[in-house]
């Protein structure tokens, strides 16, 4: 059932694409809770590019999702991953995927002001 009104949308992104913390994080979180802080700014004029007659606008967020990969084992299996965790061994993910994405209209400066 599609409630969307003129001028409402729906918009999907990648946290990968606007945030890099978990690009060099190659450890397993196991035993935590895992919390997305969003902090919205009191307006949305550094959000949107106003055209014409219109000098402002609203954004409405419904509904934010978190979907991550999560892993539930059996108490042996369990048992067996806590202890190969306490030994220090190095568990690697294979579900990763290294992507480069390009921008070409940044600026190719290395100096940041």
């Amino acid at each position: 059932m599609n409630t969307l009104g003129p001028g409402d949308f729906i918009f999907c992104v990648s946290l990968g694409m606007l945030l890099g913390f978990f690009e060099d994080y190659r450890r397993v979180v196991i035993n935590a809770r895992h919390e997305l802080v969003l902090i919205r700014a009191h307006n949305d004029n550094n959000c949107v590019v106003l055209f014409g007659d219109r000098y402002e606008a609203k954004i409405d967020l419904h509904k934010v999702q978190w979907r991550m990969s999560h892993v539930y084992l059996n108490e042996i299996n369990k048992l067996r991953l806590l202890r190969t965790l306490e030994n220090g061994r190095f568990l690697s993910m294979a579900f990763r995927l290294w992507d480069l994405y390009d921008f070409p209209l940044l600026q190719g400066t290395t100096a940041h002001s």
